[in-house]
Formats: structure tokens, C-alpha cells, sequence
């Protein structure tokens, strides 16, 4: 039976990191080798995201067998949350070759350590779908939906007023309403520091008032004509206020080039993006586990 430890990261795992998501990258030249595996494949990107994530009060494990770099787990806090405070998990991965023999087991474990010392009573994960069983098996269940959607960017009649936001300026102590699929700072720190993957485009940020209620809305490029939809609000916004608030950022978008927006939420606000003419192109589950329960 192998024996597994897992320690905090240090800087030097970076080095090893792209055995563990993607060997197939490390014979590539740099940018292809960033375009096709992100920021593990490179050291010096990946010694930014872990002091990021560390500047934002998270963590990173590291998983070794035999002193070899097995696996690793990426935990943030999620304060901003519509479920209320929790830690994540916000990347979990163990090396092909070394599955199957406990390692992932491991790195939740310490994840649940790593939250409960943290004080959260929940550690939730949004799973790829083959992983689900894996942590279920280990106590988390689905807590929520959430719909992910793509539409061409239009602009609106919506009435609204706006000014850019500069990376110093984060959406502090609000809630995260779409964008959903990491914890929001985490997002909004990595739009503005990120030099490395590509496409290298520093994103568009806005602050909202849609009938009196204020939004924050980031446009994340993900592509040289695409970007997602980052939004928060100071509280859970209607149905309705969600609406006009994406159809606000999309006539911002349109202003930018922007050819397509991509918008990752709860599914409370299917029918919001339906109506508007978003298409939903998949569903994705939220699981989370008790922390109070042993």
C-alpha cells in the first residue's frame, strides 16, 4: 500500500505541477505549452497563482508517494458566496499514474482540515462529471444547480448608469451572483494579474446601478472576442434585477467588441437568461459537505 503525505505547497512544486494536470505539455514551447495546460505548465505563472491565492487567504496542498509529486488541491475562501461563507475547493487533481492508490482521498482530507481550521462549517466543489461519485463517496451532496449559457451580446433599452473600475477597486463584501464557478475575488485578482495565459487581455470592469440596486460586473476574456460575465450584487438580486443587470453588461460589451459572452450561474436565473435570449448550453452541480458532521 502506498503511503501517501501531503504538505503545503512550496514554490518548487511548480516545477513538477505540469507532470501532474498535463505531461503531454512539457516538450511544448512555452506559449503553446500555456494555451494548452494554463498556468500549472509554467513556473513562473504558477508561483503567481499560489501567492495569490494565498494573499487571498487560501491554501495549496501537495500530495507526494515515494517524495514524488502526486497531486495537489487548491482550497480559497468563498465569503461572497449566496450560500454563505464556505471553503472550496477550487482545483483538485491527482496524477494519472498515481490514481487510484488514495491520493485524492488525502487531499480531501486535508481540505476538510485546512477548512475547519479556517472556521467554516461547509466545503463545497463544483465537480467535473466523473468526479462526482468520488466525493460523494467521501460525504458531500449536491446542494445546488447552477446553468452555464452563451449568447451574442446586443444592446439594450435597459436604463442604467455606469463607471469603469480599475484593478484596485475589487467588489468588496458583495455577493457573487454569476461567474460562479470560483470564488469571485479569486476571479477578479487573476483577470487583472494573469500576464501569462493566453489571450492576455486585461478585462473590463464596471460598476452598475440597475434601478437603484448597484452591481459590479467583470468582463473576463477568455478569447480575443470572448469573455464571461462576472456579477455581483450588495444582496440576492430578483430574477428580474439579475436580467437588466446582464443586459446592461452585455450593451457594455457590445461597446467593447465583445462577440460573446459566456454567463455560469444559479439556476434560479435560467429563466432570466432564457428570456433574453441567452442559450444554455449545460447544467453543473454544486456539491458541499457539513463540516459540523464527522
Amino acid at each position: 500500500m502506498a503511503v501517501v503525505r501531503v504538505r503545503r505547497a512550496v514554490e518548487k512544486d511548480c516545477e513538477h505541477y505540469v507532470d501532474v494536470h498535463c505531461p503531454e505539455a512539457r516538450g511544448m514551447a512555452r506559449e503553446k505549452r500555456l494555451k494548452a495546460c494554463g498556468w500549472w505548465a509554467d513556473y513562473e505563472a504558477c508561483v503567481l497563482y499560489l501567492r495569490l491565492y494565498r494573499k487571498l487567504g487560501g491554501e495549496v496542498f501537495t500530495a507526494l508517494v515515494d517524495r514524488e509529486v502526486a497531486g495537489e488541491v487548491e482550497l480559497l475562501p468563498h465569503d461572497d458566496c449566496l450560500l454563505g461563507p464556505r471553503a472550496y475547493i477550487n482545483v483538485l487533481w491527482v496524477k494519472e499514474d498515481k490514481r487510484g492508490i488514495g491520493v485524492g482521498t488525502s487531499l480531501v482530507r486535508e481540505a476538510v482540515r485546512w477548512a475547519r481550521t479556517q472556521g467554516y462549517r461547509y466545503l463545497d466543489v463544483i465537480p467535473e462529471e466523473r468526479a462526482k461519485g468520488f466525493y460523494i463517496r467521501l460525504g458531500f451532496g449536491r446542494l445546488a444547480l447552477q446553468v452555464k449559457a452563451l449568447k451574442r451580446p446586443e444592446r439594450t433599452s435597459v436604463s442604467f448608469e455606469y463607471r469603469e473600475l480599475e484593478a484596485d477597486e475589487p467588489p468588496t463584501g458583495m455577493k457573487l451572483v454569476a461567474g460562479v464557478y470560483r470564488p469571485g475575488l479569486f476571479t477578479w485578482y487573476s483577470a487583472w494579474e494573469n500576464t501569462y495565459t493566453p489571450p492576455q487581455i486585461s478585462p473590463l470592469a464596471y460598476r452598475l446601478s440597475v434601478e437603484e440596486m448597484p452591481f459590479v460586473a467583470l468582463l473576463d476574456y477568455y478569447g480575443e472576442n470572448g469573455a464571461s460575465l462576472v456579477l455581483w450584487a450588495p444582496e440576492r438580486p430578483s430574477p428580474d434585477l439579475f436580467r437588466k443587470a446582464v443586459l446592461a453588461s452585455e450593451s457594455l460589451a457590445v461597446s467593447a467588441g465583445i462577440r460573446e459572452i459566456f454567463v455560469q450561474t444559479w439556476k434560479e436565473y435560467e429563466g432570466a437568461l432564457t428570456s433574453s435570449r441567452y442559450r444554455v448550453i449545460g447544467e453543473t452541480a454544486w456539491l458541499s459537505r457539513d463540516l459540523r458532521k464527522r
